[in-house]
């Protein structure tokens, strides 16, 4: 998986839309899109799990992630 994420964010960060970062817990982050200073905001970024980590995606994020997508004018459907 990691060398998926590699091979990812080498290819998007060509194309203008992607940052690699480490962060201070050692995790390594590749954002497509920054969270906002302000609320509505969204956040989109890669990143390697764990193998059988659990899924923690709430039942209504699909919802969620599409309203917070039409309050943020700047960011298309496909960010």
């Amino acid at each position: 998986m990691d060398a998926i994420l590699t091979r990812l964010a080498k290819e998007e960060r060509a194309q203008g839309v992607l940052e690699r970062e480490l962060g201070a817990d050692g995790i390594v982050r590749s954002y497509r899109h920054r969270r906002g200073p302000v609320f509505p905001t969204i956040e989109r970024y890669f990143v390697v799990a764990p193998a059988l980590a659990a899924d923690k995606e709430h039942d209504n994020f699909n919802q969620w992630w599409a309203g917070a997508l039409a309050a943020t004018p700047a960011v298309s459907a496909a960010a």
